[in-house]
């Protein structure tokens, strides 16, 4: 309760809290009193969170039942424990400064190594998903049982209190938190799709709309046209969110009854003629467009009626108008016209849905503004539709065609950030030596996108090249340049994920 009033107090400011006591609008207890002798509202604040913190960190009363030790012990795990090697690995990460990123880096390799966070690291894990959310999916799969048991002790770690052990998948669905539910509803949608289904759709108008887009969510896993009927009726739904939900998932069914009717929508509005091509908008928003998901209120600065058919747009499979070599022609004809952003945007995001590798291809380099979906995540998908080869060449042929020193602005910088899956050595060693030749060529020079993007590519290198990188570049840089720091950033995530590589040999 003291820390609760204390963060309401902070939120508010003392100039709207006016001249209260701090007793009345902090529960302070007997030997917290004493303590507090500021001279000022802002200074009695600080000395209970001070205080305050430190209690915190020591611990916190058991409920009734734990301190009568009725609660049950932690079932035996199923992942075996990560090494030695990678715990200490782990307890160094958590130590330093960059926790998230090296934690994420750690997390991940556990995932792909088959092995659990160490019983001794998982408070501080825990405490890591807690302050955000980024890291929760890689941290779900390998906590562990007794993470998940430990974290149902805590309402701060709810995120991660999986009731997944003595229980059966009825049971973990019917009567466990979100996170529960959620864990056997993916669990259900990969074994019995139709079972999964049939779990959501006795709950339906029972739950919340934020949970039942949680559920649709899972949907795309194992989705096929037996979910068609369900995710019409989800259609109908009150709530904006739950529509949209189902109306991305119908889109991913080509032949669904949902892709056909936006067809037909769009067969007399964009035609091609021997004049290029012609665009017919919408004149309004209709209820059945609105049932279909289609958002009214546009982004700042667009226009309503390009919205909406945008929207519509990128739903259809773009095979629908052009396959082959005459997709160059519709994006030819598409730059000619007004609207040539929508058309492009359109048909990109329906190539990432429907994973269309000629569409692709073609759209690859292309300057596409991100009004509907991400840009970044929208191209990123495009890219990883080329097969590995193809994708790495593609990279390295727009970085050819492209000599101009690297900068914010460079139009291969972006393209570099949607490289994230294990680089080839070719590929690494092309990556590393155009950009050895840059911060050579201008170690005072500060340029924030750029060494972000750079030490990015530790990632994703072969962590085996360090050392030849180490040689080839450190020895040549000036010692206070600019540049430096970045570059030794650079090497030490790389000599992380090559501890990482020998803790799995172990």
């Amino acid at each position: 309760m003291v820390w609760e009033a204390l963060v309401k107090a902070v939120l508010l400011g003392t100039q709207r809290l006016g001249q209260r006591p701090l007793a009345e609008m902090v529960p302070l207890s007997e030997e917290m009193e004493p303590l507090i002798d500021g001279d000022s509202l802002e200074v009695e604040i600080l000395q209970v969170l001070a205080i305050a913190s430190v209690q915190r960190r020591a611990g916190r009363v058991l409920p009734r039942g734990v301190a009568e030790g009725r609660v049950e012990v932690a079932p035996e795990e199923r992942l075996p424990r990560c090494s030695l090697a990678a715990s200490r690995l782990l307890h160094e990460s958590l130590q330093g400064e960059e926790v998230e990123e090296r934690l994420g880096l750690w997390l991940g390799w556990a995932r792909e190594a088959g092995v659990r966070v160490p019983a001794e690291c998982l408070p501080q894990v825990l405490e890591v998903g807690r302050q955000g959310r980024n890291l929760r999916s890689l941290m779900l799969p390998v906590l562990g049982y007794r993470g998940y048991w430990l974290a149902a002790q805590n309402s701060d770690w709810q995120f991660a209190a999986l009731a997944v052990v003595g229980v059966t998948p009825e049971e973990g669905w019917g009567e466990g938190n979100l996170p529960t539910r959620l864990f056997w509803l993916r669990q259900m949608r990969l074994a019995d799709p139709d079972q999964a289904r049939e779990w959501v759709s006795g709950v339906w108008e029972a739950h919340k709309a934020g949970d039942r887009t949680e559920y649709l969510k899972c949907f795309h896993l194992g989705l096929t046209a037996a979910d068609e009927p369900f995710l019409e009726g989800a259609l109908g739904d009150k709530s904006q969110q739950v529509r949209e939900m189902a109306a991305r998932l119908l889109t991913r069914l080509p032949e669904s009854g949902f892709v056909q009717r936006v067809r037909q929508w769009l067969a007399g509005r964009l035609e091609r003629s021997p004049q290029g091509l012609k665009v017919t908008l919408p004149e309004m928003m209709t209820p059945e467009m609105r049932r279909d998901g289609v958002r009214e209120k546009p982004p700042a600065k667009v226009p309503r009626q390009p919205w909406w058919f945008l929207q519509q747009l990128a739903r259809v499979p773009p095979r629908v108008w052009a396959q082959g070599e005459e997709i160059e022609v519709w994006l030819g004809l598409a730059r000619e016209h007004p609207l040539w952003e929508y058309l492009w945007e359109g048909w990109a995001i329906a190539a990432m849905i429907h994973q269309d590798r000629d569409w692709a291809r073609c759209l690859l380099g292309l300057e596409i503004p991100g009004r509907l979906e991400g840009d970044l995540e929208r191209d990123r998908t495009l890219l990883h539709s080329l097969p590995l080869e193809e994708r790495e060449a593609w990279i390295l042929g727009h970085l050819q065609a492209h000599p101009q020193r690297m900068s914010k602005r460079h139009p291969s910088l972006r393209q570099l950030q949607l490289c994230d899956w294990p680089w080839r050595d070719e590929f690494s060693r092309g990556i590393f030596q155009r950009f050895r030749g840059d911060i050579l060529a201008s170690q005072d020079h500060y340029d924030w996108a750029v060494r972000s993007t750079f030490r990015r590519f530790s990632h994703w290198m072969n962590p085996r090249l360090q050392g030849e990188f180490r040689e080839s570049l450190l020895p040549e840089m000036k010692p206070q340049s600019y540049w430096r720091q970045t570059v030794e950033q650079f090497l030490d995530l790389l000599v992380f994920r090559e501890g990482l590589d020998e803790a799995n040999r172990e």
